[in-house]
């Protein structure tokens, strides 16, 4: 354990994706390490990825979402990973029959902001949750089976998150 003051400050790529991420419930930004990176086509986009930022948010009573920022080194990178989602999206919307799980699809969009790529998901939480009801049982369902959930990462990323605390409801 290192002793206070001796750890690099948050600042550069990492600080501005962090930054300019909208405001929410949870912001988080993190750097993506090369050697965490798989091969194929999708790689070669996360390669061009200095930071990613983020953030977990609401718009209203009833809806939710999710922002998240790739900060790339140039606008046609970006465009590159935009271009790469918009392909993805179509794919899955072509192929997918539940009308809950093609509204969480459209509820999905994609975007440039000069050299970052942003992907934002924005949806009420009767649809979210319809959604990931549909797809359940695509999965091997929730906890169990042979599909489910699962998310790992490993090695020297570097990253910063923060939760802010929720507003005291005044009624």
């Amino acid at each position: 354990e290192g002793d206070a003051g001796e750890e690099d400050a948050f600042s550069g790529a990492l600080r501005d994706a962090y930054d300019n991420t909208r405001d929410g419930m949870i912001k988080f930004a993190s750097t993506l390490p090369e050697e965490q990176i798989d091969s194929g086509v999708a790689a070669q986009s996360a390669e061009d990825v200095e930071a990613v930022a983020g953030s977990y948010y609401s718009a209203g009573s009833e809806t939710v979402g999710m922002e998240v920022r790739m900060v790339t080194g140039s606008s046609s990178d970006a465009e590159d990973i935009v271009d790469q989602i918009d392909g993805g999206l179509a794919q899955a919307e072509e192929t997918v029959e539940d009308d809950d799980m093609i509204a969480l699809l459209d509820s999905v969009e994609s975007s440039r902001d000069g050299s970052t790529a942003v992907v934002t998901f924005e949806a009420e939480v009767d649809t979210i949750v319809d959604g990931v009801e549909a797809l359940g049982p695509l999965m091997g369902g929730f906890g169990g089976g042979t599909g489910g959930f699962s998310s790992s990462v490993a090695g020297p990323a570097e990253s910063y998150g923060a939760v802010a605390a929720p507003r005291a409801n005044p009624a």
